[in-house]
């Protein structure tokens, strides 16, 4: 999930930066426009503009897990990644950068797959004994399939930090935003980062 969500942000910075006008921006005008720039039904067209198969990629990442994703399956991850609500709520300029409030609304993906794992662990379980590997795609796929009809129920407040260059300020700094990852994530990300 953290390759999924870094690589759809660094598109996100690749885009941001080619279409923004370069005159001072404020970086809470800065960030709303690039997060509108990653909701919008424009987001496909830009993607081949720039030679970029979002799809190819994200079947990429989950293949490293050997855990074979369809295009049906990755449009659902993806819609629902870029489904999430936000209100930008302050921010504080510093010299070089500035950090954004920002509430973040979706779905409560880590809620979702806990729920799955619980509603089967026995069969797991079984299976483990058995000498299976744990369903790592069996249980993805049954979160995918549940994703479509989930409500956003996870809310988090993040500072996102933007950095100014030439007066304009732009999500560029990946690492510094775990929070904002996560948040997005609908949760998983820091969940996933004490499983490893």
């Amino acid at each position: 999930m953290r390759k999924l969500l870094i690589f759809i942000l660094a598109v996100l910075c690749i885009i941001g930066i080619t279409f923004k006008v370069v005159t001072p921006i404020s970086p809470e005008t800065s960030l709303d426009y690039e997060f509108k720039l990653l909701k919008s039904e424009y987001l496909d067209d830009i993607c081949d503009k720039f030679e970029i198969d979002i799809k190819s990629e994200v079947k990429n990442i989950f293949e490293e897990y050997n855990v074979t994703i369809t295009d049906e399956e990755v449009d659902i991850l993806l819609e629902k990644l870029f489904s999430f609500d936000y209100e930008i709520l302050d921010s504080k300029i510093y010299q070089e950068y500035a950090n954004v409030s920002v509430k973040i609304t979706t779905v409560d993906l880590l809620s979702l797959t806990k729920e799955q794992i619980k509603a089967n662990i026995g069969s797991y379980i079984v299976d483990i004994l058995n000498g299976k590997t744990f369903a790592y795609e069996e249980v993805l796929k049954e979160v995918i399939s549940k994703l479509e009809d989930a409500p956003k129920e996870y809310t988090e407040t993040v500072n996102v930090r933007v950095n100014k260059i030439k007066d304009v300020f732009y999500l560029v700094d990946l690492e510094k935003n775990n929070d904002l990852f996560n948040a997005i994530s609908g949760n998983v990300l820091y969940e996933l980062d004490m499983l490893e």
